[in-house]
């Protein structure tokens, strides 16, 4: 764990650290630690106030991920909303630019942030990455995906499975990828994320079914999907 990190850390358990108590903390020299501290002041993790350092608002934010560090920093389940936009019986979906699931079709959606409610949430990324605007219906599926390799977790989403209803405008293609409209009876499973597919499939019409996803990539393709519901 870095220097940096391990100040971010004595936060947990202090609101308000001297100079002294975070160097007695950490055992390291005093010009280090001055330099670090001087960084994380002037990027706006940190503020002083008279002999004291404290979180900013900004480092307030990221309090909760530092919570439960012990010797190294591990990766955490991401909450990400994903918006089924239906209409006439077909759904909406993108061609993944980027990775995870580079080249796969899934559900438009994003990472949930501090100040968004999940209806809020699936409205921004929607209007981002189509151009649509949307009324927000239900929120229809929750689903644990984690995602292994060699045997090993590598990444670990919460997904919120939301039903929105598009209102006005025209697709718009962003940097996120291409899209094009899918009729939801003739839907291809190899061409599709497989927890998105069995979304649709399985979750479209339901409320707050909570389910739990196992899939495994080889060399960037899904080669095993499983599927449990609790």
């Amino acid at each position: 764990m870095d220097i940096r990190h391990r100040i971010f850390e004595l936060f947990t358990k202090s609101k308000r650290l001297r100079f002294s108590e975070i160097e007695k903390a950490l055992s390291v020299k005093s010009n280090t630690l001055a330099y670090h501290l001087e960084g994380m002041t002037t990027e706006g993790m940190l503020v002083k106030e008279e002999d004291d350092y404290l979180l900013s608002t900004q480092g307030e934010k990221l309090l909760p991920f530092f919570a439960h560090i012990t010797q190294k920093i591990t990766g955490g389940c991401l909450p990400v909303v994903l918006a089924a936009i239906v209409k006439d019986e077909q759904i909406l979906l993108i061609k993944r630019k980027k990775r995870p699931y580079q080249g796969y079709w899934g559900l438009p959606g994003g990472k949930l942030h501090l100040e968004e409610s999940i209806p809020d949430c699936a409205l921004r990324e929607v209007k981002e990455e189509t151009g649509l605007e949307c009324k927000f219906s239900h929120i229809a599926a929750i689903i644990h995906e984690r995602v292994k390799e060699h045997d090993e977790y590598k990444h670990a989403f919460l997904l919120f499975l939301t039903v929105l209803k598009p209102v006005s405008g025209t697709i718009k293609e962003s940097e996120e990828g291409r899209l094009e409209w899918f009729p939801l009876k003739t839907l291809q499973p190899e061409r599709i994320i497989p927890s998105d597919y069995h979304m649709l499939k399985d979750h479209l019409k339901g409320t707050s079914n909570i389910t739990c996803v196992i899939m495994e990539e080889k060399e960037e393709k899904i080669i095993s999907f499983e599927q449990t519901k609790t």
